[in-house]
């Protein structure tokens, strides 16, 4: 589906660009990146919720994701996009893609241009080597990777590293973390005691990502409100949560590791093998669905 498109790069002012290049460097880059397209598309689909952590045959989805129309003009009308200059490679991503009119349906593939991948004599001598000896080359230039880190076909999305793919879109309105507003309403809840209120500020402080989308999961849920405080530290005891309670509050501790693993246990992060018995902390919200 990629073969014979053209390689464009988009910057960091998200212009795009088409790279003029000859006919074997682009049937090369196009046959690595089918490849990795075919890759993507073989792996178990899971949908994106900020907080999944994916399996090495998962990959992440995003349904009816907006992608910019600027990238679809693009690649709808590939003869229209002006050549790329050496002024122009502030880039933030490589992108190569078709357009099927008679479905009306976009292939596109992007990497995520690393700062690593520019070739520039500023500062370093490249040496080349050619014919058992090493030559001095002064040209600037880029590196393309063989691989990609985010597909775009039938409007969904599919990734498998969200920070790069951070790196090209903005995916901030596809999941959810806590607010300021949010944290600090978490901090003033009824069943929640932090101890003192230097540590409620060093809470507001230090919540990071992963603690912002725990806390954006658990006001979503509404689990705080579903349950008292008796029938969340029965359930806490099962499990060896070492949860304090204070004046008919939970007490959350001062460190980090503690604090998620709390958390965790408030979301139902945390279950108990089948079989096994052994505890485990769950990457998926996902529910199962029996079959039988």
């Amino acid at each position: 589906m990629l073969e014979r498109s053209s390689i464009y790069i988009i910057t960091e002012e998200d212009e795009i660009f088409r790279l003029e290049i000859n006919l074997e460097t682009q049937q090369e880059i196009t046959k690595a990146f089918e490849k990795e397209k075919d890759e993507y598309l073989k792996l178990e689909p899971v949908k994106f919720d900020g907080i999944y952590k994916l399996e090495s045959d998962e990959v992440f989805y995003i349904q009816d994701f907006d992608m910019q129309e600027n990238i679809k003009e693009a690649i709808k009308f590939e003869a229209g996009v002006e050549k790329a200059k050496i002024s122009n490679l502030n880039l933030k991503a490589i992108m190569l893609g078709k357009y099927d009119k008679k479905k009306d349906e976009y292939n596109i593939v992007f990497q995520n241009f690393r700062k690593s991948q520019y070739i520039t004599s500023l500062g370093k001598f490249n040496l080349i080597y050619d014919k058992d000896t090493f030559v001095l080359d002064k040209r600037d230039g880029i590196s393309i990777l063989d691989s990609i880190d985010c597909l775009y076909v039938n409007n969904k999305l599919l990734f498998k590293s969200f920070f790069y793919t951070k790196g090209i879109f903005d995916l901030t309105k596809y999941y959810r973390e806590a607010t300021d507003c949010e944290v600090k309403t978490f901090i003033s809840d009824e069943k929640i005691d932090f101890g003192s209120e230097e540590n409620e500020k060093n809470f507001l402080t230090t919540a990071n990502a992963t603690i912002r989308k725990l806390i954006a999961s658990l006001n979503d849920s509404g689990v705080l409100r579903k349950y008292n405080i008796e029938q969340i530290r029965n359930k806490a005891k099962k499990f060896k949560i070492d949860m304090q309670v204070k004046n008919n509050k939970i007490l959350i501790p001062n460190d980090t590791v503690k604090i998620k693993e709390m958390l965790r246990f408030l979301n139902d992060d945390i279950y108990r093998g089948v079989l096994s018995d052994v505890e485990f902390v769950s990457n998926s919200k996902q529910k199962r669905i029996s079959k039988f």
